[in-house]
């Protein structure tokens, strides 16, 4: 989350995201793997037309819709249960835009149950399907967020660690 203290600080971050300028990157844990190792997904993003609350990844403009970009690498994966560690780096931001994408490459978000990531039969080991099922949220983190500062126009980056509710998972899984 990015405030600003003045009006013109304010407008020329708007300005950024306008341009998208601002680098946004997010750490998933994924209960499939991506098909590829790393890609970018663009598509529109609409309201569900029943469900009110979920959104849609769409190939094509629908009224309503908004543009949505985003690109990601896998960067680990459990060779047991297939779970994988994906970080996701957004150039647009739309509502639910990580949760939508990463479904729509069938690799849903364990713990999102919006969006598919409560399947979990697959899963053999039924210590690690507890501890998804467990989760109090889903296994995504805001991990950095870098901008061209309003005053000395130097860019600066901020990094948040993994979240501690989030950190037994990814032990359980290696990936730590």
């Amino acid at each position: 989350m990015v405030l600003a203290k003045t009006k013109p600080s304010q407008d020329f971050l708007i300005q950024q995201f306008k341009e998208r300028k601002i680098k946004k990157e997010y750490w998933a844990i994924s209960l499939r793997p991506p098909s590829s190792l790393e890609g970018e997904i663009e598509t529109w993003i609409s309201r569900h037309p029943v469900q009110r609350k979920k959104f849609i990844s769409l190939k094509t403009f629908k009224k309503g819709s908004k543009k949505a970009i985003s690109s990601y690498r896998l960067f680990k994966q459990d060779p047991h249960s297939r779970l994988s560690w994906v970080k996701v780096f957004l150039k647009t931001g739309r509502t639910h835009q990580i949760r939508v994408h990463l479904s729509s490459l069938s690799c849903p978000i364990a713990g999102d149950k919006i969006y598919g990531g409560r399947r979990l039969g697959f899963i053999k080991d039924l210590s690690l399907k507890k501890e998804i099922q467990d989760l109090s949220r889903i296994a995504l983190h805001a991990s950095g967020l870098s901008f061209i500062h309003p005053q000395s126009k130097k860019m600066i980056g901020f990094e948040s660690p993994w979240p501690l509710d989030l950190k037994p998972l990814l032990k359980k899984l290696g990936f730590m």
